[in-house]
């Protein structure tokens, strides 16, 4: 297994990657009348992420086969906050460290970039997902996005000092 780069020829294994890891992840958090996450979307969205100068994405590839990433960039609206996003594993391999790996990676990447901190947004409930970026040291900050109103679903931002 790889950890390499993010490239344009990545982008839809790591939109389908990204919409299987939310699926299972996010099933009790999201309500079922809630929208599906459609791939067509999520494939944009990580082609303007790859496509953004600022933006770097890691994968992590087993013979040929994405199954897990990570990007890192500027937060946006700011020149000196990093930023950690869509830190994602295919559920098929969850429990074996690729997120730790991933996590690691991007970290890594961010420090030489000299942002003095870096900040994500995860879900509210997602509790799993909090309980890792906490052991792995980001602090909660106050604030929050509204996600999906209908549902009660937000997110809340974390930062860690790089």
């Amino acid at each position: 297994m790889t950890l390499r780069d993010a490239t344009p020829h990545d982008v839809e294994a790591m939109a389908a990657v990204w919409r299987a890891a939310a699926l299972q992840a996010y099933a009790d958090i999201f309500p079922p009348e809630a929208p599906t996450p459609v791939l067509a979307d999520m494939v944009a969205v990580v082609g303007t992420d790859l496509a953004d100068p600022c933006t770097r994405g890691f994968v992590l590839d087993d013979g040929g086969t994405i199954i897990g990433l990570v990007m890192i960039g500027v937060w946006p609206g700011t020149d000196d906050v990093g930023r950690l996003s869509r830190l994602y594993v295919d559920p098929q391999h969850w429990g074996r460290g690729l997120g730790t790996r991933l996590h690691d990676a991007a970290v890594a990447a961010l420090r030489p970039m000299r942002y003095p901190t870096a900040r994500l947004w995860t879900l509210r409930d997602n509790v799993h997902a909090r309980a890792l970026y906490e052991h792995w040291g980001w602090k909660l900050t106050d604030e929050i996005n509204v996600v999906y109103d209908e549902g009660g679903v937000v997110d809340v931002q974390y930062e860690l000092v790089l």
